[in-house]
């Protein structure tokens, strides 16, 4: 009886957990993939395909992401478009939001559900609201291209971003005042997420960088890649996921160590990710835990559910 108790417990805790690649609503920890037929691709995790999503362009489509409700939104600028949304079951609903200038690329959203949009052509950042009413106009500086890729601090107000150079780069949204680079170590930088205490992972082209609270990297991987573009990080809390432009890999590794959590190709060019699910650092949420917070949460679990289980068969008397 010990035996069967236990049992359902960990079945149940299984069905709730077990990965379903089903077309229809888009699942926690699913990967969207953007290429540049204008279509986005779902994919769970250990690489199969759960369905497409097409944006009514025929081009190049870049960084993506999800609100509080679900709903998805990707960059279409190199196609001819701003940002275009999805409802949760993966239905477009058309354009969202104004005030574009120069190919978004990337977007980002704070904890009120206001977005930033990051632009590849263009000196500007572009704050939308909710509903897609444009708020503000920032003017940034730049390195070698534009704004591209965004991401906001959970303080609410400082906006880190890359402009295909060696700098990560700083702008205060609250007071509209570019601040000092964040760092000046990469070759060519494209995506990028914050960390707790400071610190960031960044795509570099041929590795991924892990850059510290003072600006200096403290760890280097996937030394030798080829055109790493994307940088997200997995719901789990334990791995980044990242992917090259030209060749349709797609990689994830765990932050603390270097390994390889999962790798596969689809075959085709990719332009931009994210994954239903991913907590920034500025987002919905609690913020991005360090690694080792996260190792230190998972065995506080661990222990619970094992006192849980214990207590459980002596109250039934097993």
């Amino acid at each position: 009886m010990r035996k069967s108790v236990s049992g359902a417990i960990i079945a149940g805790f299984l069905l709730v957990s077990a990965h379903s690649a089903v077309a229809g609503l888009i699942a926690t920890g699913d990967l969207m993939v953007s290429l540049r037929n204008g279509t986005v691709r779902e994919y769970t995790p250990t690489g199969t395909l759960v369905q497409t999503l097409n944006t009514g362009f025929s081009g190049e489509i870049n960084g993506s992401g999800f609100d509080q409700s679900g709903n998805f939104y990707v960059t279409a600028g190199f196609s001819g478009g701003g940002v275009v949304k999805f409802d949760p079951n993966g239905n477009l609903l058309g354009a969202f939001g104004s005030g574009y200038s120069g190919h978004t690329e990337s977007l980002v959203f704070d904890t009120a559900g206001n977005m930033y949009v990051g632009q590849a052509d263009s000196t500007h950042v572009v704050k939308l609201s909710s509903t897609g009413a444009l708020l503000t106009t920032y003017t940034l500086a730049t390195q070698d291209r534009g704004t591209d890729w965004v991401d906001l601090s959970s303080d609410q107000q400082t906006l880190f971003y890359t402009s295909e150079g060696s700098q990560v780069k700083r702008f205060n949204v609250a007071t509209s005042t570019q601040l000092a680079d964040f760092s000046n170590v990469g070759g060519t930088e494209f995506a990028l997420r914050l960390l707790s205490g400071g610190g960031l992972l960044v795509a570099d082209t041929t590795n991924v960088l892990r850059i510290g609270a003072g600006g200096t990297i403290t760890q280097t991987y996937l030394t030798g890649s080829s055109l790493l573009f994307a940088l997200n990080l997995d719901p789990n809390g334990v791995d980044f996921w990242t992917a090259e432009y030209s060749s349709g890999r797609i990689v994830a590794v765990n932050i603390a160590t270097g390994a390889i959590d999962h790798d596969f190709n689809i075959g085709t060019g990719i332009s931009g990710l994210s994954l239903k699910g991913e907590i920034t650092a500025g987002g919905p949420g609690p913020g991005v835990p360090e690694p080792a917070t996260w190792m230190l949460m998972a065995g506080g679990l661990v222990a619970l559910t094992s006192r849980r289980l214990r207590k459980i068969n002596r109250n039934s008397g097993f």
